[in-house]
C-alpha cells in the first residue's frame, strides 16, 4: 500500500520522477499476466476416499450422507 500525500501546484507530488517510479514499479508487481481467476469458488465438493492426496475423515459432519447440504 502506497500513500502519498496530494501535494501543492507548487509542488506537485505525482510529477516527481521518484514517484512515478515507485507506482510504476507498483503497477508491474501488482499485474496478474494470467489475469483473473472465475472459476476459483467453483470449487467442487469431493468425497474423502476421491480426493487427489490421501486425507483422514475426522470429527462430526455437518450433513447425513448423501444429503446435498446448502445450495
Amino acid at each position: 500500500i502506497f500513500y502519498f500525500r496530494p501535494g501543492h501546484e507548487t509542488y506537485p507530488t505525482y510529477y516527481d520522477a521518484n514517484v512515478q517510479k515507485v507506482l510504476r514499479n507498483a503497477v508491474k508487481w501488482a499485474h496478474n499476466p494470467q489475469g483473473a481467476h472465475p472459476a476459483i469458488l467453483d470449487a467442487p465438493n469431493v468425497p474423502v476416499e476421491k480426493a487427489l492426496e490421501p486425507i483422514i475423515e475426522r470429527g462430526a459432519k455437518l450433513h447425513a450422507e448423501g444429503e446435498a447440504g446448502f445450495r
